[in-house]
């Protein structure tokens, strides 16, 4: 989870807002959070991942329906 703070850190200071590495990284944390059973985190990063990907790709693009199954597994 730090090495991932990290990297966002890294693509807030030298990669455009909307570029596809910070959704990605994002999708990651909410794995990580799910992982160690912090599920409200988990909804917030994977909220955040699905926002940046709903504003850059279409909307039956397999990163998005990847998050949203991501989510949905926090509910199960």
């Amino acid at each position: 989870l730090a090495l991932l703070d990290r990297a966002l850190e890294a693509y807030e200071r030298k990669m455009p807002c909307d570029h596809p590495s910070h959704a990605q990284a994002w999708h990651n944390v909410g794995l990580v959070q799910r992982a160690l059973g912090k599920y409200d985190e988990a909804t917030k990063a994977f909220q955040e991942a699905l926002r940046m990907r709903r504003a850059r790709l279409s909307s039956d693009h397999p990163y998005i329906a990847r998050t949203h199954y991501q989510i949905s597994l926090l509910y199960e």
